[in-house]
């Protein structure tokens, strides 16, 4: 008589056990009961989980390691003699207040959604989305006006900086905007449920670029 294998992916249904197969395109990562869901203890959390969470945890730190590197370059590089001040786009403001609101309303889509109500959250996630592209809009006319001024990439080395920072955090923005675009249109055809882990990682992704940009704007105004 074969032997019946422990690791098997089929459930008891006497048990109430559920299978620990996750199939890759349903994007719900979502826990089973018997997990707890707790990351400080790899033992208790789901194996999909932990990676999310520690590779999410890994490439913030990567990005954050990467622009200070270039605000590093840019104080190593300065000129001995002075510059001209670099025009400031005053378009930067409603810039920072719209990708604020981003995350507001991402924040607030997320809690509705972990509170099972996932109506509301499909419009907070979509409206959190279509302020981060609202805010790529805004980078676009910031560099229209620093070009109307004269300002180009090699002009100086402060607008050579400005450039590279700006597009750099940009490039992240779309990468996140994607993310975001994908956990709403997940949401929106009803493929996550109330215990997925990535709309909290998507939020958390979000929300550590909010800061980025915030880092940089200080860092941009004092070194114009």
């Amino acid at each position: 008589m074969p032997e019946i294998d422990s690791k098997s992916s089929v459930a008891n249904p006497a048990s109430g056990s559920r299978p620990v197969l996750r199939l890759p395109w349903r994007g719900d990562f979502t826990l089973p009961p018997h997990y707890g869901g707790n990351d400080h203890n790899r033992g208790n959390a789901s194996p999909s989980l932990f990676r999310l969470r520690w590779g999410l945890r890994l490439a913030m730190a990567a990005v954050a390691v990467f622009f200070i590197a270039l605000c590093a370059a840019q104080v190593l590089s300065r000129p001995s003699q002075g510059t001209p001040e670099l025009p400031w786009p005053s378009i930067l403001w409603l810039n920072t207040a719209i990708i604020l609101g981003s995350s507001i309303c991402l924040q607030s889509g997320l809690r509705q959604f972990q509170s099972g109500k996932t109506a509301t959250a499909r419009w907070a996630w979509s409206g959190a989305a279509l302020l981060g592209g609202l805010f790529l809009a805004g980078q676009w006319r910031a560099w229209g006006e620093l070009r109307q001024a004269g300002y180009y990439a090699a002009t100086t080395p402060g607008s050579a900086f400005f450039y590279l920072l700006t597009v750099a955090h940009a490039v992240h923005i779309v990468a996140g905007l994607i993310l975001l675009i994908l956990v709403a249109g997940l949401l929106w055809v009803g493929r996550l449920r109330a215990q997925s882990a990535l709309p909290g990682s998507a939020a958390a992704l979000w929300h550590f670029l909010d800061g980025v940009w915030l880092f940089l704007l200080v860092w941009l105004w004092f070194q114009r």
